[in-house]
């Protein structure tokens, strides 16, 4: 796998993942179909790309997904190290919600009919797994083979917050991104990752679950919408997010030296910094920037779709 065939990959995931979008929004499709086959089809949209394209690389997929031994002590740090740049998703998530709504609340309606514990399998432990075997492992892996440590995590990054093909979400998974890459990079291996994932999701689930009763309330959802948009309390929490961000991802470093320290790959950890290139340096593609307009563009329509619900 290289950058080339990265950029591909993703130009194929968007483009599947748009015409799903568009086959379940805008046919009868869409409304016969439960909870349960939502989630199956709206991961297989993905997954099925990323299995054929491995299965074109013909490397091991120990190789291909970077799944490396890690030491136990480096997981158990992931979790911490996940806690510590969350404040910093809040600040983007209230920032996000200038413009769109909160998508996760959506999600978390959407699929609150099939359950909790189907929904929490769903969106703590299978998207975790299967979008950081993605982006960390095969697509992480073509970019690292090509360029540097820091295009790879960079790139990597920008391409999981397009993913997800709103703004809401594109713009703190594209910092998640940006650390879960650099825990890639020290580790050398996609499972500390798929733990700093499923933290964070796990965590976001919880945390609906127990206040699911008031996401469940459209008035109150109303009313907290309403309160977001109000300038002088969106002003009051970017401030207070400011900060406490700024002292969660110094601790986040912190931790990331430690991690790097664990898996005695320090030398790794000041490549990152270096930006030293390997291969041909050579990262940028038409598939690759043809991948990242198609879902900027979806974005937008997304967008301006929601626009147009509400004033209708």
């Amino acid at each position: 796998m290289d950058s080339k065939k990265s950029g591909l990959l993703f130009l194929t995931i968007t483009m599947v993942f748009v015409a799903i979008e568009l086959l379940l929004g805008f046919t009868p499709v869409g409304e016969s179909l439960n909870e349960t086959a939502l989630m199956i089809v709206s991961e297989l949209a993905f997954m099925v790309p990323v299995a054929v394209f491995f299965v074109m690389c013909r490397e091991p997929a120990s190789k291909t997904f970077a799944l490396k031994g890690v030491k136990i002590s480096a997981l158990i740090l992931c979790i911490p190290f996940t806690w510590t740049i969350l404040p910093l998703t809040l600040l983007l998530n209230v920032f996000s919600m200038i413009f769109t709504d909160n998508r996760a609340t959506k999600i978390f309606d959407s699929l609150s009919g099939g359950g909790f514990l189907k929904m929490a399998l769903f969106a703590a432990v299978i998207a975790p797994i299967c979008e950081e075997l993605t982006f960390r492992g095969i697509i992480f892996s073509g970019f690292r083979k090509n360029g540097s440590a820091l295009q790879a995590i960079l790139i990597s990054a920008l391409l999981f917050g397009l993913f997800h093909m709103n703004i809401n979400q594109a713009l703190y998974a594209f910092a998640l991104g940006v650390f879960f890459g650099a825990v890639r990079e020290v580790s050398g291996s996609v499972i500390p990752t798929i733990v700093c994932h499923v933290t964070v999701n796990g965590g976001s689930m919880l945390s609906m679950y127990l206040e699911k009763d008031q996401l469940m309330d459209k008035e109150v959802l109303k009313q907290s919408e309403a309160l977001l948009r109000d300038p002088r309390t969106t002003s009051l929490l970017l401030a207070v997010f400011t900060v406490v961000s700024f002292i969660g991802v110094a601790f986040a470093l912190c931790m990331l030296v430690l991690i790097a320290k664990k898996q005695h790959a320090l030398e790794r950890l000041r490549g990152i910094i270096d930006n030293a290139k390997t291969g041909n340096g050579k990262v940028w593609s038409i598939p690759l920037i043809a991948g990242m307009i198609l879902a900027v563009a979806y974005m937008i329509f997304a967008l301006i779709l929601e626009i147009v619900s509400k004033k209708a």
